[in-house]
């Protein structure tokens, strides 16, 4: 939820929003860490080797490792570049607007998940019924 707010609120201005959940369980402890805190960073950055002593990565399968990391490396580099995450051969990513919030979910299959309104569960207490 902390991430949904000021996203809604860039888009209330107008401002081009892409919104992500990474959703790979961290492989250590039989996943029950579940996505944990910055575990994203070394598939966002495709630096493995930079990580190679981080306890959560331990007994990641290198197939899921390599390509998530491809694909999400590519996005963000793509982002950078042009201000667009989108670049092939993945999936499209739609831009997160009100009416349909649209949210990449990564996680273990290397082509990415375009689903909406993934955190809508979460957002509903937080706001008035009809919206």
């Amino acid at each position: 939820m902390p991430a949904v707010a000021p996203a809604e609120r860039r888009v209330a201005r107008g401002r081009p929003v892409w919104a992500y959940q990474f959703n790979l369980p961290a492989p250590a402890h039989d996943g029950r860490p579940a996505a944990a805190h910055c575990l994203e960073l070394p598939f966002a950055f495709d630096n493995f080797d930079q990580w190679s002593q981080a306890p959560l990565l331990a007994g990641l399968n290198p197939q899921v490792r390599d390509g998530l990391a491809s694909t999400m490396h590519a996005a963000w580099i793509s982002f950078v570049r042009t201000g667009d995450p989108n670049h092939r051969p993945k999936p499209q990513w739609g831009r997160y607007e009100e009416g349909t919030r649209t949210t990449m979910a990564l996680d273990s299959v290397t082509t990415t998940n375009v689903v909406g309104d993934l955190a809508g569960y979460r957002r509903r207490p937080h706001h008035p019924a009809g919206r």
